[in-house]
């Protein structure tokens, strides 16, 4: 897979690559934050970095499409301008946060740069802790997938659809990541698919530089075999909307619903509903 952080999307498609991260920058007023215990909250040590590298990694690995960050990254990062936090108990970092400050309209706002965390209790526990932080800052600036439905953890649940008097939410949608699927059977080879899954597909991808892509696509016990075919493909992609899919950006159904490929057989939707499914694409790193 290639990826990259596109200064304009519609010239890197041409080449192959299609959106497959959506963000969310949410803006929050830290008054409407939930409120809790945070115990284990403290700046990290010289010692706890072997720790936040295991949390980053248990973090990364629930995701989907974030970097593995090698040691030598680690190594090389010393020392950060702002503040750093982690949730410690006993040896173990259950969450990592780095953020600074900023003013607008003459009030202190915070900026989430780094976050990262084991589990959904775990962000809950940061978000008690940036709540603590009221008396010093107004809000906090932090960016989410699209699929995370931060307004539903706060004390006012309200987007407002019109002008408020009360401490709300500000939201900003953006598209940030693109990729391309280079190698389409190590791809699909090395995911793992649902175990009563069983099926297959002739796919073909539209490569960007004029030839074709077409594998056979089996499914059976978990696991997946593609294989050149020439036989007539179920269905059809151009490689920048192949990535979406692949990558779980736009499942299958919703791709075939805008048209960006035309109706197939109901077993390819079956197969590659799949892909679809679990979290979105999100990247901490910016490259």
């Amino acid at each position: 897979i290639s990826s990259l952080m596109p200064f304009r999307a519609s010239f890197y498609q041409h080449f192959g690559y299609g959106i497959v991260e959506r963000r969310v920058e949410w803006t929050v007023p830290l008054s409407i934050l939930p409120t809790g215990e945070f115990n284990g909250f403290r700046y990290p040590v010289a010692s706890d970095k072997p720790a936040i590298m295991a949390c980053h990694l248990r973090s990364v690995i629930r995701g989907q499409c974030d970097l593995v960050r090698e040691e030598h990254w680690w190594q090389e990062v010393n020392a950060l301008d702002g503040f750093e936090i982690v949730d410690a108990v006993g040896d173990t970092i259950h969450s990592y946060l780095h953020y600074t400050q900023f003013a607008k309209d003459g009030k202190t706002v915070l900026r989430l740069n780094a976050r990262y965390s084991d589990d959904l209790n775990s962000f809950k526990r940061q978000l008690n802790f940036l709540s603590s932080l009221k008396d010093q800052y107004h809000a906090v600036v932090l960016t989410l997938p699209a699929d995370m439905d931060l307004n539903y953890l706060l004390k006012e649940q309200q987007i407002p659809h019109r002008p408020v008097n009360h401490a709300t939410v500000e939201l900003r949608p953006f598209t940030r990541m693109q990729s391309r699927i280079l190698d389409h059977q190590k791809f699909l080879e090395a995911l793992d698919w649902p175990m009563d899954l069983n099926g297959d597909a002739v796919i073909a991808v539209h490569e960007s530089e004029g030839h074709v892509s077409k594998f056979k696509l089996q499914i059976s016990d978990g696991k997946a075999q593609a294989t050149p075919s020439t036989a007539t493909a179920d269905i059809e992609f151009q490689d920048d909307v192949w990535a979406m899919v692949a990558l779980g950006n736009i499942p299958i159904r919703q791709v075939i619903s805008l048209e960006l490929v035309k109706p197939t057989a109901k077993k390819v939707i079956t197969l590659l509903q799949p892909l679809g499914n679990g979290p979105l694409p999100f990247c901490e790193e910016y490259f």
